[in-house]
């Protein structure tokens, strides 16, 4: 038998989850949300209320899995925005006395 408020209990999650990530951009917010769910829907503790929370709660609260994505988000954003030293064009000077 499924879980009795199961699709409420699972939407109500994942609006929080989704509101946790509003500064996140929404390509990255959706794929992160969808990823969430996916978890959820594979997951064979789905049988009752309490089973289904125990995987909520294992999972993790939706402002932790936000802060989470935050953080490797601006990660990876800082890495492609600051090009290594090494990638960088460099233009001689070629004003009179320039080296």
């Amino acid at each position: 038998m499924p879980a009795e408020h199961g699709d409420q209990i699972v939407e109500g999650y994942l609006a929080r989850l989704e509101a946790a990530l509003g500064d996140v951009p929404s390509a990255q917010r959706a794929d992160i949300v969808a990823e969430t769910r996916r978890r959820i829907d594979g997951s064979l503790a789905r049988e009752t209320d309490a089973e289904l929370l125990r995987l909520l709660d294992d999972i993790g609260q939706p402002a932790v899995l936000a802060a989470e994505a935050r953080s490797r988000y601006s990660a990876r954003a800082t890495k492609v925005a600051a090009p290594s030293a090494a990638g960088r064009n460099v233009v001689p000077d070629r004003r009179p006395g320039g080296r």
